[in-house]
């Protein structure tokens, strides 16, 4: 059943699919060595490097009219390698950390979509940076130091099973499809904010499907609601103290970014209710430089 699930990905999430705060900790080691070689192009990356390749995953699969769960599972792979040994070059030369992610997603796209991006392809997107032998050997190294953990617990898969707790005739199906809408745009961000990273996908989760009710302003069903969110902090461990900060950092970053629908203050891009995408990232580019 779904308890069962969400137990089994839980333990999935703690133990094989953890991510460490890895700039932090590369600063710290870089502040006691020396200095880094000429040869780091760029130098080392930064939350906002970090970001911009996010975006361009998601644009990316946007273009490709793929699951936009699977850039999200491509930055999986990517802070996960970074934290291995195998990764820390990566953190040091932003030109490492773009052939990283664009083969990453290369990857997530091979394992969970229907249809692949052959090397060729990804090599061209790099503007003739990265050949599709680089493409491929950044593949086998990024496997290998992930041992081959390719299959993450994402926030979304913890979101729908969550929401397959409330019972049927606590909300309409309309009113059910929108609050996972909602949630996804909130784990999206998530996904784009490197100060997210060290927390897990469940606890984004959570956060997200509590912000998507209240803001869809379903108090008569507050006693129904609170039940489901009680069994999960209960059965799943769920810290709400660290919860009620992540949603609140969810609301900060949807405040920043756009207005949904009215169901969220601030401004900009928009969702439509009617649609399963999010409109925050919507034209491929080529990889950012």
């Amino acid at each position: 059943d779904a308890l069962a699930t969400i137990s089994a990905m839980k333990k999935q999430e703690a133990y094989y699919y953890n991510c460490d705060d890895y700039l932090y900790h590369e600063e710290t080691m870089m502040s006691v060595t020396a200095p880094l070689s000429e040869s780091c192009e760029g130098g080392p990356i930064d939350d906002e490097c970090r970001e911009k390749m996010a975006g361009w995953c998601f644009q990316m699969v946007d273009f490709c009219k793929f699951n936009r769960e699977t850039a999200s599972i491509a930055m999986s792979y990517v802070d996960r390698f970074l934290c291995t040994k195998a990764g820390k070059k990566a953190i040091r030369d932003r030109k490492i950390y773009q052939l990283t992610a664009m083969t990453a997603l290369y990857t997530a796209v091979k394992i969970n979509e229907p249809e692949v991006m052959e090397p060729s392809l990804v090599a061209g997107l790099s503007r003739g940076t990265y050949s599709e032998t680089d493409i491929t050997n950044m593949e086998l190294e990024m496997l290998g130091a992930l041992d081959w953990r390719i299959q993450p617990p994402t926030s979304m898969s913890f979101c729908r099973l969550y929401l397959a707790l409330f019972p049927k005739c606590s909300m309409s199906n309309e009113d059910r499809q929108t609050v996972l809408q909602l949630a996804r745009f909130q784990t999206e961000l998530a996904v784009c904010q490197y100060d997210m990273v060290t927390v897990a996908p469940s606890t984004i989760a959570f956060a997200a499907i509590h912000n998507s009710l209240r803001g869809l302003r379903m108090t008569s069903r507050a006693s129904s609601f609170n039940n489901v969110f009680e069994l999960l902090v209960e059965s799943s461990a769920i810290d709400v103290n660290e919860a009620g900060k992540v949603g609140q950092q969810l609301m900060n970053l949807v405040s920043q970014n756009c207005c949904i629908d009215g169901f969220f203050p601030s401004c900009g891009d928009t969702i439509d209710r009617n649609s399963s995408k999010t409109t925050h990232c919507t034209s491929a580019e080529r990889s950012p430089r």
